[in-house]
């Protein structure tokens, strides 16, 4: 689910009237589930979990797939509400609290194996009924596993772009024994994978030297070597 922000899309073709149905709440038709990104699935639950509980505001939140310590807000109910500063959710997660503190929103941690990777946070849910709570926590459940199944396919996909690198790497290294073309293999790895531009320099007689370049746009490679 990888985090740019919250995706609000909404389509009104599978919006329902029942309050307390598990099965709509939790769901949506296989068909029309296997159409929709993951993203959308989730954003659709949580306006269900909003509509069948009559619930004002809820948002999602999960971590950033590089970085543990980034959270991001994903999905929200009520986009034109201003949603709870990212990092006092992340913190109220991880010490385990109910609530963000000073405020009225509760949370649900989202957990996987490794852990707690994201909440649910709902305006006012502490005063929902216990039956109310046992939908909402389902609910939070079933968004859970959705993320969790997202984020392995997303590591998946990024472990076999890795051995492939890698792969290519030790191809094109064993084939040279030349230093300056290694340099010059180097950097064209790097670029476009990785960033837009690369140098690598060399150090002769304690004096730095530039030995290869690339960029994704060849046209500045020239004014590249002159900055």
């Amino acid at each position: 689910m990888a985090e740019s922000g919250p995706r609000n899309w909404h389509s009104p073709d599978l919006s329902g009237p029942s309050r307390n149905d598990i099965g709509w709440l939790a769901s949506l038709p296989a068909d029309i589930e296997q159409r929709l990104t993951p993203d959308q699935v989730v954003t659709e639950l949580l306006h269900r979990l909003a509509n069948g509980l009559g619930v004002r505001q809820c948002w999602v939140y999960a971590q950033s797939p590089d970085d543990e310590r980034q959270w991001a807000l994903i999905a929200s109910h009520d986009a034109l509400s201003t949603a709870p500063d990212v990092d006092a959710v992340r913190r109220a997660t991880e010490r385990a609290l109910s609530e963000i503190p000073n405020t009225t929103v509760f949370l649900l941690a989202l957990k996987g194996s490794s852990g707690i990777f994201g909440a649910l946070a709902i305006e006012g849910g502490a005063s929902l009924a216990a039956d109310e709570t046992v939908l909402m926590r389902l609910v939070g459940e079933r968004i859970g596993v959705i993320m969790r199944d997202d984020r392995a396919r997303a590591a998946q996909i990024r472990s076999r772009g890795s051995l492939a690198l890698l792969a290519e790497a030790s191809e094109m290294f064993a084939g040279t024994l030349d230093v300056q073309l290694a340099m010059t293999l180097a950097t064209q790895l790097v670029v476009p994978r990785f960033a837009r531009w690369a140098a690598v320099w060399a150090t002769y007689e304690y004096v730095p030297h530039m030995t290869a370049v690339a960029h994704a746009d060849e046209v500045r490679l020239h004014d590249l070597r002159a900055a």
